[in-house]
């Protein structure tokens, strides 16, 4: 399995989103940076508990995003 198909899998386990096994690397970063928006938008509290899975540290997250940009 390549890491385009891997990453599709994992993002669709995690996120719900289903992409196609067609996605590109193109279409995955729109799509993922729509569901970012989105929690940054309507649920914060997710999108930092998907970063912390991740290791991102959540001071960071919060030092880099103002929502009054």
């Amino acid at each position: 399995m390549d890491d385009v198909h891997f990453i599709i899998e994992t993002l669709e386990k995690e996120t719900g989103i289903t992409f196609g096994q067609s996605a590109s690397k193109d279409s995955l970063q729109v799509v993922l940076a729509e569901y970012i928006n989105g929690l940054i938008v309507n649920n914060f509290e997710k999108l930092v508990f998907l970063l912390y899975r991740i290791d991102i540290n959540e001071n960071k997250i919060k030092r880099n995003y103002s929502p009054h940009q």
